[in-house]
Formats: C-alpha cells, structure tokens, sequence
C-alpha cells in the first residue's frame, strides 16, 4: 500500500517514499517508474461519471487514505437493469497493454464488476470480500488480481489490451457469475469506490489523483554513493545483499551500476523472463539464474579471483567468471534502474563471503 504520488514546485525532490503492508507496516522505499494516470477524475462523482441506474454519493465513506472522500453507488430499484457507472479517457493505439485499477469496499453486495472500454471488452468480477476473482472474459483479457489494503478496502486490477474507444466502467454486481438483472433499493450503499487509475503496462502502479486532467509521476531515482558506507569500500571484491520485490519491469533493470561512466553494471530480468541476473565488465557479460522472485533476496559475492557467485533465496551457489573490474572505482550504487521494486534491506560487506553465508543470508 502506497502513499498517494504527492506532486512538488519548485523541486524535482520530495522524499523518499515508502509502502506498507494493510496493517500499517513499512515494507519499504517504493521504487517506481515513470506513469500517467489516464483517468482524469480519480474519485467517481456525480459532475463527471456516468449513472445508470445508480446514484454516486460523494465524500460518503472513509477511504484508503483515511479521510472521508470516498463515493458510494446507491444502485436503483430497476430489477430489470444494469446498474453502472462510467467515465471515459483518452486511449492509447488499438491494442495498447493497459492497466485499470480502482479501489473498492463492500456494501450491500459484495461483487464489483470492472471492464476496458465496453461491457464485451476484457472484463472481471472481483469478491469484496475475500479478494477472489471469478467471470474474467473477453478477448482482450490478459490478467486480473486484488491487493487487501485494510478496513475492508481493496484495490482491484484488470489489465488487457484497448479496443480504443476508452471507457472505465464499473459495475456493483450481486454475485460472481455475471448477473446483469438485479434489484437495489435506492438508499442502501451497494460499494464504495475510490482512486481509479488507467496505466500503460501490466501491472497497477501507486495511486496518481487527478482532478479534471490526467496526471503523471516522474520516476523515482535512488542512488547511494560508496562514500557513505560504515565499512570502506573494497575495489577487489566485496558482497552485495539485496532484499526486496520487483513490481514492474520495463524489459530489464539494474540493481546496481558499479561507476558512472555505466560501464559495468547488474541487472535482472523478471521471472517472467527466466529471472536471469547479468553482470557486465566492460567486455563481457555474464550470466546466473538465481531465483528472483517477489519478494526476493539476493547475494552476490565478487572475488579477488575474478569468481562472481550468487545465491537468491536460499537456493546452492552459482558461480561464474568476470575481468576482476566490477568493483573497481564504484562513487555510487544506483538501485532498481528501469524497472519498478521495493527495497527492504540493502547490506554490504568488503569481502567476498563463503558460499554458506550467502546462503543463509537469503
């Protein structure tokens, strides 16, 4: 659960962000890429979604951030009709990966229904109550998932491809199967809604409010120079422990570059991509396949014999060659470039540790 994205003038920097878990745990910084909110009203309201058979109610119940602004959707007494609410934006090309996610709490039922563009479109039915998904069709559909973030809230995601008309379409539903007909009274909160977000990509990203425009979020950058480190830092070998998940991945991202010219570097690919850890020397690159997975732990042990060994998650030690250079020269590490994570832990030693320790470190 992530703080709301908090926009600044007059400055690039804000602070670091962290997130937490639903019950209020810091989990750690947030690392994300550059996004943009395509839904230019966040929070449903009666001056800019649609109601068909329905009435939004305003500012009528606490949400996620703890004030009271979130809407209910009063769904009429019409057994005979589909109750709805929709809001359009501006759509990427035709075939376009995008991700819609909205925020929502049970009421008097307990199923909510979202859709991209149109009701045949990529669709899913979400269990407020459980966070189970069940009716997800069209073939447009790519995938569907929910994340608990307390007080009964939970945040929704269906990810498919556009058909380019660009609407966000929200239905209360009386259960998981796709009923359409159903009956309200017209006074009873049937949901609550809060923080509606269309994205470019394959997963939902931390909360962008807009209110009337679309609005974006610059990348996170996190840097940390070697300078700063209790122990000095070893040009000849050393281990780096890095604890976290990976969120988002825009191809490749690096963990850490070694100098600034960017000449020697890591990077991981997703488990989607054979979770491969490279290493780059300024000749060669090397490869391991340590588990990477979310949430991961993951070291990396350089040697003065030019050995690079690596264990993620517990698992034997893999180990292959490098020029003896990775280390040398490093003023700063640069985390999570190109791809979005969270960073639990990050620890440095300036040796090159055994291949227990590295196992017991993940």
């Amino acid at each position: 659960v992530a703080g709301d994205f908090v926009a600044t003038a007059g400055s690039v920097y804000h602070a670091p962000r962290t997130t937490h878990d639903a019950d209020g745990n810091v989990l750690g910084y947030l690392h994300e890429p550059q996004g943009t909110n395509l839904q230019s009203v966040s929070i449903p309201d009666t001056a800019n979604w649609g109601e068909t058979q329905l009435v939004i109610g305003e500012n009528a119940s606490v949400s996620p951030s703890g004030a009271t602004d979130a809407s209910d959707i009063i769904a009429s007494a019409a057994s005979t009709a589909s109750h709805f609410t929709t809001r359009g934006y501006t759509a990427p090309v035709i075939g376009t990966t995008m991700a819609m996610s909205l925020y929502a709490k049970a009421g008097a039922v307990d199923f909510l229904r979202l859709a991209i563009d149109q009701s045949t479109n990529a669709r899913a039915i979400f269990d407020l109550t459980d966070g189970s998904i069940n009716f997800t069709l069209g073939s447009s559909y790519t995938d569907s998932y929910t994340e608990y973030v307390g007080n009964g809230w939970w945040r929704c995601v269906l990810v498919g491809t556009t058909n380019g008309s660009g609407n966000f379409i929200i239905y209360p539903h009386i259960d998981l199967n796709g009923t359409t007909a159903w009956a309200g009274d017209g006074a009873t909160t049937s949901v609550s809604v809060w923080g509606a977000q269309v994205e470019l990509g394959t997963a939902a990203t931390s909360l962008i409010h807009t209110y009337g425009a679309e609005a974006t979020r610059q990348a996170d950058a996190c840097s940390l120079g070697t300078s700063l480190f209790a122990e000095k830092w070893n040009d000849t070998e050393g281990t780096l422990i890095f604890e976290g998940s990976i969120q988002e991945f825009l191809g490749s991202g690096r963990f850490v570059v070694s100098d600034g010219s960017d000449n020697r570097w890591f990077y991981a690919n997703s488990p989607a991509a054979n979770s491969i850890l490279r290493a780059y020397d300024g000749n060669t690159a090397s490869a391991l396949t340590p588990t990477i997975a979310s949430p991961f732990k993951l070291a990396l042990a350089l040697d003065s014999n030019n050995n690079m060994r690596s264990s993620g998650n517990g698992e034997s030690v893999l180990t292959t060659a490098h020029d003896g250079s990775l280390l040398t020269g490093a003023t700063n590490l640069f985390f999570f470039e190109n791809h979005g994570g969270i960073i639990s832990r990050f620890r440095y030693s300036g040796k090159a540790l055994p291949d227990t320790r590295l196992i017991t470190l993940t």
